[in-house]
């Protein structure tokens, strides 16, 4: 609960802070004699990651009981922490960065769907195409969209 008071403070978090957090879900469920694990981190959005747990009943544990202490593990040390971790600016910055980086592959790749858009369309024009191509074709057989990933508001 402090990183997340430093973190709206200003501090912000960092992905080793959201480590340390994941690590405490897996020693909250131990010490409540929850089978749990740390798994390998997702890619939230390009250029972001999360650290993952897994969790299942120890021996002789019910499914049932260990959710509801997977629940409470998880809220009390990064529940709400991956929500900030995901919307604060730095975050929203690395998504920026790896949206720009991936750009050219993206406007070729809607070139090769069929729409055509200025190169120097803005960011959001370019993903507003996105969403739109996969609300078209995402239907379609062997459908690959030209980018997946969080939405790259401040262009």
């Amino acid at each position: 609960m402090e990183r997340l008071r430093g973190a709206l403070a200003g501090d912000g978090l960092t992905y080793e802070d959201m480590v340390d957090l994941n690590d405490a879900v897996v020693q909250c469920l131990d010490d409540s004699r929850v089978d749990a694990f740390v798994v390998s981190p997702i890619e939230i959005a390009p250029g972001l990651l999360m650290p993952q747990f897994g969790a299942r009943p120890a021996a002789g544990g019910s499914e049932e009981e260990a959710l509801s202490l997977i629940s409470v593990c998880f809220f009390e040390y990064i529940g709400y922490a991956q929500q900030f971790y995901e919307n604060q600016p730095n975050s929203a910055d690395q998504q920026i960065a790896a949206f720009e980086e991936a750009r050219p592959d993206v406007l070729a790749c809607l070139k090769e769907h069929g729409v055509e858009l200025d190169d120097r369309a803005s960011n959001d024009e370019v993903y507003q195409a996105v969403n739109q191509d996969i609300a078209d074709n995402g239907q379609l057989p062997d459908f690959e969209p030209c980018y997946q990933g969080g939405y790259p508001s401040g262009s």
